[in-house]
């Protein structure tokens, strides 16, 4: 679970294929936005995202395995420490178009960590970091992948697959932990679904009627605001210019048109900020 607090504004950035944005344990400041601009150049970039809320490009980084990165999650809750500082190590994963398998990453010292086993085109991707539990799912379809793995970050492994139930044509995914809740966009469909992860047997995972809701539009990417209990959805790949916010609660959904297409969205929780 990340320890992120939201204000509900929206700030437009850039029209991305995967970003997350990554408030490092124990600060303020040191905050990133990790995104993959041109997914087919086996690389992604870190924008440092300054105190106003603007970001500035640090580096671009190749990836050792993944040469189309398409999803990127981070764990902010492991056993690893930076040898200099003595403060705890985030772990980053990230799933790719066409190699199989997820890539594990350090995202501060851009350390290759290792690669799972299992399919390529995998596209949305989320971790319980608490658990120590990913889940990956196929692009276009309604599998869902489930990988178990250290909190060092070691040992990555794929624990089994599944359908999803009532998925049509499924792309992103965002993982509300607090509740136990999986986030699917169903982009066939215009819906995002959601499914009860609270089980002790995978095949248990089903979908949540009352939770899933219509979007105005085929959703692509999906991110969620566990505090507000808050999803975004944003559909670039499907012709979309809008990006969707929908309040669980309240069973509303308001769209703002951002005048173009995004690919990817991500909540910086600390500050209330949506990045596009």
């Amino acid at each position: 679970m990340r320890n992120y607090s939201t204000k509900q504004i929206f700030t437009v950035f850039a029209a991305t294929l995967c970003i997350l944005v990554l408030a490092l344990a124990g600060t303020v400041a040191a905050k990133s936005v990790y995104l993959s601009a041109d997914h087919h150049t086996g690389q992604f970039d870190a924008w440092s995202i300054e105190a106003d809320g603007t970001v500035t490009k640090q580096a671009t980084y190749n990836l050792q395995h993944s040469t189309d990165p398409a999803g990127i999650t981070i764990d902010m809750i492991t056993t690893r420490t930076n040898p200099v500082t003595g403060k705890p190590t985030p772990l980053m994963f990230i799933s790719s178009e066409f190699s199989g398998g997820v890539e594990v990453v350090d995202p501060i010292t851009l350390t290759y960590l290792g690669v799972s086993t299992g399919p390529s085109d995998l596209a949305g991707i989320d971790v319980d970091d608490e658990d120590d539990i990913l889940y990956a799912l196929l692009r276009g379809g309604r599998t869902l992948y489930i990988f178990t793995y250290n909190s060092d970050g070691t040992g990555i492994t794929e624990q089994t697959s599944i359908a999803l139930p009532n998925l049509n044509y499924g792309y992103g995914l965002a993982l509300d932990d607090t509740r136990d809740v999986l986030w699917v966009s169903d982009t066939g469909s215009s819906m995002v679904r959601a499914y009860d992860v609270a089980v002790s047997n995978w095949n248990d995972i089903d979908e949540i009627p009352n939770l899933s809701f219509q979007v105005s539009h085929p959703p692509i990417d999906i991110a969620v605001d566990k505090n507000r209990n808050i999803v975004y959805t944003v559909a670039g790949w499907a012709g979309s210019n809008l990006i969707t916010k929908y309040d669980v609660a309240m069973d509303t959904e308001t769209t703002v048109n951002i005048g173009h297409g995004g690919m990817g969205v991500a909540v910086d929780e600390i500050t209330g900020y949506v990045y596009i």
